[in-house]
């Protein structure tokens, strides 16, 4: 990707030095296969929660699922595609203690 389309797309909302900064640690994804292991998929062996954000525009819900069903426990919450940045206190509440209302994980 073009270091400039880069910070028009992820940063754009942001000052031009910052989006420098973050364009510059911007790794690219490898293409190439990966390579196989015999250790047991961590997704087994860990416990895991996976959160379903039902307002996010750029995961389909129904991936989301798909996603969703390797994790140990789907918490739900009507929210857009990056609550790190929208709900960045109850996101923290969820990992330390559970759900923010208290009703734990479902």
């Amino acid at each position: 990707m073009d270091p400039q389309a880069a910070a028009a797309v992820f940063y754009g909302d942001t000052d031009a030095q910052t989006a420098t900064a973050w364009v510059a640690r911007l790794r690219p994804m490898p293409l190439e296969h990966p390579s196989v292991s015999d250790a047991e998929a961590a997704w087994r062996s860990i416990p895991s929660t996976y959160l379903v954000c039902t307002n996010d525009q750029a995961l389909p819900p129904v991936s989301q699922r798909e996603m969703a069903a390797h994790a140990s426990e789907v918490v739900q919450w009507p929210t857009d595609h990056s609550p790190f940045l929208t709900r960045p206190a109850e996101l923290a509440e969820l990992i330390v203690r559970g759900t923010p209302d208290g009703r734990g994980r479902s």
